[in-house]
């Protein structure tokens, strides 16, 4: 944790026992004021990021998305919500295991976060829902490059239990300020995308069967 150092100004004169009784009181009580520091900061961060994989969580991205709403709105610009839900995912967790359900949400919140900008916020809402927000848009122009850069992410396979494992997305968008104002309105927006995407891949699968 660390060493306190106290050194006399004669060094030739030894700390009598009343002074080192002091001094063992007060290295104890700094060690018990970075211990508790060290506490704060560790129960802060568990209420702020997902212990799992590390991202913002459902808090956390509920304060940067009002922030990145209230800078868009001093000047002008375009936020964009992508709602991310990992298609199959049951199914991969009840054939592997959790422990590779696991891994394979660790794994997807990398993939997410390498596509965007380190100003954008990438969240886990819970189970295999993951949360983009995009901050700070002139135009939509750059939301297909993204789109696409994902779906590239995810094309590829992931390796879990010794396994070669494919999983796919389904994403919805909002967009601020065309699908909302706030960020109940946006996630509820995106939300209902996801699912739409979702059903449209059932569909398109099942009618290739």
């Amino acid at each position: 944790m660390g060493v306190l150092t106290v050194e006399r100004l004669l060094p030739q004169s030894a700390f009598s026992e009343r002074e080192r009784t002091l001094l063992q009181f007060v290295s104890e009580q700094v060690a018990s004021a970075i211990r508790h520091r060290t506490m704060l900061l560790r129960l802060e961060h568990l209420a702020q990021y997902d212990a799992l994989t590390g991202l913002p969580n459902r808090a956390l991205l509920n304060d940067r998305l009002i922030q990145s709403l209230e800078s868009a709105q001093r000047h002008d610009q375009l936020v964009a919500l992508l709602f991310v839900d990992m298609d199959d995912f049951k199914q991969i967790n009840d054939t592997l295991g959790h422990a590779a359900g696991d891994r394979l949400l660790q794994l997807a919140a990398q993939r997410l976060t390498a596509c965007v900008r380190r100003a954008d916020t990438v969240a886990r809402l819970g189970g295999d829902e993951f949360v983009v927000v995009i901050e700070g848009l002139n135009s939509t122009a750059p939301l297909e490059g993204l789109m696409i850069k994902i779906r590239e992410e995810f094309a590829r396979p992931f390796e879990l239990a010794g396994q070669i494992v494919g999983a796919s997305l389904s994403v919805g968008l909002a967009l601020y300020p065309r699908d909302g104002i706030s960020p109940e309105a946006l996630l509820q927006h995106a939300d209902r995308g996801m699912y739409a995407a979702k059903a449209d891949t059932r569909r398109n699968e099942g009618g290739s069967r």
